[in-house]
């Protein structure tokens, strides 16, 4: 929905957490012009101190201090602080950037979302594979899907790890999956793994929708390889996008049966791969949030759309059995 507020031709923000993301956050915002990068804000004060004084801001001595300062704030804490500090913000009538997930629970969610709507302000969350997906002309690549197949795989970093691996990885391919099949969750089957602590490093899911068709999600942070692809099963055709080796596949699925791989330059609204993988949707996601917040225009992930994500991977969550526990490699 668009925002009922003046238009800003100055936009005034701040960032919560500067590890790894926050970081990227901040120096986003410093390279947008018409937005004013008023401070930042960390639990560890040296190291908000350090990103501070990279790019040229404030510190602020806690969230609350950027309270009647900014217009906007991005929300880069771990996941299980998403819902406490964004919602001062909201309340305050400033608008908010969250990092993925958008909280923790529904319940959480779904107050994020009304107080956003009660103060009409902008909240958008971090999903940013939206960004790389929309280069692809899905609508007229994808014709009466029936299953979405998605693996996303890398090794341990030791980020996230307040959460599982599905609300940390998992559930960019879920709110994929949702932009593709529009479902609602009728049945969940997931298995999973712990390696670093007791919550899930690697899980592996089915969810069937209420309308019959699939969703297979693989999602680990403790794989030996880097693995992202998507492979989209319709009726008359197979669209696979692999990432991490650049490739693009379009499979025709004949009447009798045959199938025949497509030259890519056969294939309308196709970019190329290798321009894809180096673009920077972070930027994309950020300069978007931004226009939002100064045109009153709807984000491309709001918080509805981070909820129907959210609730698939919770369902997730609770469909896991005992977790199989492993040490991790020597």
């Amino acid at each position: 929905m668009p925002y009922n507020r003046p238009k800003l031709s100055h936009v005034r923000a701040g960032v919560v957490g500067t590890g790894y993301f926050g970081r990227l956050h901040v120096s986003k915002y410093a390279s947008i012009p018409g937005v004013e990068l008023v401070g930042v804000y960390d639990l560890n004060a040296d190291r908000a101190r350090e990103v501070a004084d990279e790019f040229d801001c404030d510190v602020m001595a806690s969230p609350d201090d950027f309270i009647g300062k900014v217009d906007a704030v991005s929300i880069s804490a771990p996941a299980t602080f998403h819902y406490e500090l964004a919602k001062p913000f909201l309340e305050a009538g400033i608008h908010v950037l969250i990092e993925k997930p958008i909280a923790t629970s529904l319940d959480d969610a779904d107050e994020l979302i009304k107080i956003a709507r009660d103060k009409q302000v902008v909240i958008q969350v971090g999903h940013q594979e939206r960004y790389v997906f929309s280069r692809f002309d899905l609508p007229s690549l994808v014709s009466d899907p029936v299953e979405v197949i998605c693996r996303r795989a890398g090794p341990f970093t030791g980020r996230n790890v307040d959460v599982s691996a599905i609300l940390d990885l998992m559930i960019h391919d879920l709110d994929i999956s949702h932009q593709i099949l529009r479902y609602k969750p009728a049945k969940v089957q997931a298995t999973a793994r712990a390696v670093h602590g007791d919550l899930a490093d690697e899980i592996d899911a089915v969810v069937t929708t209420e309308d019959g068709k699939t969703v297979r999600v693989f999602a680990s942070r403790v794989g030996d390889k880097l693995e992202r692809s998507v492979r989209i099963i319709c009726k008359d055709r197979e669209i696979m996008i692999d990432f991490a080796n650049r490739q693009f596949e379009l499979t025709e699925k004949g009447a009798n049966g045959d199938r025949r791989i497509m030259d890519p330059e056969e294939v309308d609204g196709l970019p190329v791969i290798d321009e894809l993988v180096s673009q920077d949707p972070l930027a994309e996601e950020i300069g978007g949030f931004v226009n939002a917040v100064a045109t009153g225009a709807r984000p491309r992930v709001s918080g509805q759309d981070a909820r129907r994500a959210l609730e698939t991977a919770l369902a997730i969550d609770a469909a896991i059995g005992p977790i199989t526990r492993e040490e991790p490699a020597a």
